[in-house]
């Protein structure tokens, strides 16, 4: 009983730890999917650990200072930015 906060031996029940289920507090809880709300920041996919879960970001971006979202490289939002566009010409006509 290794994920249990508390276990009343009288009754024969535990309270799981956060994370954690069933009757012997077995299971873990899958964070991505369950219902409990929690999420990740935009830009992220959330992954299931054992008793816990993480947020990964996604490709292209990576972890903020703060660690709290996951913010764009910004030298490829410039690159892309810059790709080559049509520019109309302008002419200088003097007399």
């Amino acid at each position: 009983m290794t994920h249990t906060s508390v276990c009343n031996t009288v009754k024969g029940s535990c309270t799981c730890a956060a994370g954690w289920t069933g009757t012997e507090c077995k299971t873990d809880v899958d964070e991505c999917v369950s219902a409990n709300g929690f999420k990740c920041p935009a830009n992220s996919t959330c992954v299931n650990t054992l008793g816990s879960y993480k947020c990964d970001c996604d490709s292209g971006f990576k972890t903020s200072i703060k660690g709290d979202s996951c913010t764009g490289n910004d030298c490829r939002f410039i690159y892309l930015s810059n790709i080559a566009k049509p520019r109309p010409m302008i002419s200088e006509h003097t007399s």
